[in-house]
């Protein structure tokens, strides 16, 4: 036999004997009757690499020292090369997002009208605080709290240039129709996760706090408490986005009865894209930008389907002329 075509089969039989003396070298106290599961397989090596023989395993799998010192180096080298794609791609996608790290004039003045016009409705939490646990006085409070915001959203309106450039007609469908909305998504702000209860704030003295748990069923709260839950996963607490998403519902092109759809639709258009530019520059991925974007829309889906339920409830109402004011029976279109 020469050298070089027995070098590898005596190879292979010394590494097989080694281990086979391996197995010999341990020992078992219990008389090789040990149980082996996940836990006292830890226990005994003997009755452990026993079994491995008894379901097939072969004497050759079993690496030496020599050999897992190759197989770590070749897993290590593995790694470094994953990481350094991971870095390369990391910095392709900040390349990427360079150049539109900034707002540009007409942006940043969009936006900074708006942030200023609804510092309106940024109404600081009093101390003073009084629970509602009556449902009845509970109507009648949120019918003046409605009445209140939707004023505030008119003067909201009124300070933003591209409301002003509508025509009369759209301006009133755009509040009509969307006040209610706005004001069910922003109610998110007084809301509080952890003990399931509503602030509403009535003036700069006093507010009302609603726990949900008090109330009895009401299928309009309900829906109420699953919508607020759906955009606090989303918002993150950021009053930006709740700021830009006021923009999007106000700018509704399918609100009934407008004249020039296609300008309020343009204005959507742009409160969206601001939104997705705010989003890209808070996070610095297009991906998870683009995800969280799509996200905060389908909320806007779940409060349209919410507010025609609150519509519906709020006509059906036999206390309506009673508790709602001219300004909200106009919203609802309850006449007198």
């Amino acid at each position: 036999m020469s050298g070089n075509t027995c070098f590898i089969p005596i190879s292979k039989h010394l590494r097989s004997r080694q281990r086979r003396q391996n197995f010999l070298v341990y020992k078992c106290y219990f008389d090789e009757k040990c149980k082996l599961d996940s836990v006292t397989r830890k226990f005994c090596r003997r009755c452990r690499l026993r079994k491995c023989f008894e379901i097939g395993m072969k004497q050759e799998w079993i690496l030496n020292d020599e050999e897992k010192q190759v197989r770590r180096k070749k897993i290590e080298e593995k790694r470094s090369k994953k990481r350094k794609n991971s870095v390369q791609s990391s910095s392709s996608e900040t390349k990427s997002t360079s150049d539109s790290n900034t707002f540009n004039e007409l942006e940043y003045n969009r936006l900074t009208e708006l942030f200023t016009a609804l510092n309106i409705m940024q109404t600081p939490l009093p101390e003073n605080s009084v629970e509602m646990k009556s449902m009845d006085e509970m109507c009648t409070i949120m019918a003046t709290k409605v009445d209140k915001e939707i004023r505030a959203l008119v003067t909201v309106s009124k300070n933003l240039s591209a409301f002003n450039t509508m025509c009369e007609n759209d301006q009133i469908s755009l509040l009509k129709y969307g006040s209610l909305e706005i004001f069910s998504m922003r109610s998110v702000l007084t809301y509080d996760f952890i003990n399931d209860s509503w602030t509403l704030v009535m003036d700069n003295n006093q507010s009302i706090l609603l726990r949900f748990s008090n109330l009895e069923y009401d299928y309009v709260f309900a829906a109420h408490k699953n919508y607020l839950r759906k955009i606090g996963k989303e918002w993150d607490s950021d009053p930006y986005i709740l700021d830009l998403l006021t923009a999007i519902v106000l700018f509704n092109p399918d609100r009934p009865n407008l004249i020039h759809k296609d300008m309020v639709k343009l204005q959507q258009q742009m409160y969206m894209y601001l939104l997705q530019r705010y989003l890209l520059l808070k996070s610095k991925s297009e991906c998870h930008s683009k995800e969280k974007f799509l996200r905060l829309l389908n909320t806007l889906h779940d409060l349209e389907e919410f507010n025609k339920l609150k519509m519906t409830k709020c006509a059906q109402s036999r206390n309506a002329p009673e508790a709602f004011g001219p300004l909200l029976r106009e919203i609802l279109d309850i006449s007198n």
